[in-house]
């Protein structure tokens, strides 16, 4: 398994973009109850986005997108903070967007709701940030993201 998780991302490497993208589907299909065949969609935007092509990790969440049931909050996390963490903040709205619709549980939405805020903020859609960020506030004042949230907010307010 990690074999073929190691040679998606060297055929991302490569510049083999068609052949990593099926690796991971094969290993996605192969191992469907295994962490890695659970996890290949997000090695493929992951490994993706470390080699600099933000086009297949595109391609990869907007397939996970047609098949959101089959993931769950925390993997929509993960693929939103790593969509916000290469500048496409566009992706990671649709990703949290995703857990906060699916899920109350706090630990998921906790992030959600940061991960919202923070990529409206860094798309300079300041009126947009504001919502999730008190929500966040309100919803969990002892958050450990709570002071990171408040930064965000007075940073708003110099913009």
């Amino acid at each position: 398994m990690l074999f073929r998780s190691g040679l998606g991302a060297l055929q991302l490497d490569k510049g083999e973009y068609d052949k990593a993208a099926a690796t991971f589907e094969k290993l996605a299909a192969a191992y469907p109850d295994s962490a890695e065949g659970k996890s290949a969609n997000f090695s493929l935007i992951r490994s993706a986005l470390q080699v600099g092509k933000k086009e297949i990790a595109q391609s990869a969440f907007e397939k996970m997108l047609q098949n959101k049931d089959s993931f769950s909050p925390p993997e929509f996390n993960r693929v939103g903070q790593l969509m916000l963490d290469n500048g496409m903040y566009e992706p990671s709205i649709m990703a949290f967007r995703q857990v906060r619709g699916a899920t109350e549980d706090r630990a998921h939405l906790e992030r959600a709701l940061f991960g919202l805020g923070s990529a409206h903020y860094e798309m300079k859609n300041y009126d947009e940030s504001i919502k999730p960020l008190e929500e966040l506030m309100e919803r969990y004042p002892q958050s450990g993201l709570f002071y990171a949230a408040k930064f965000i907010l007075d940073r708003k307010r110099v913009v």
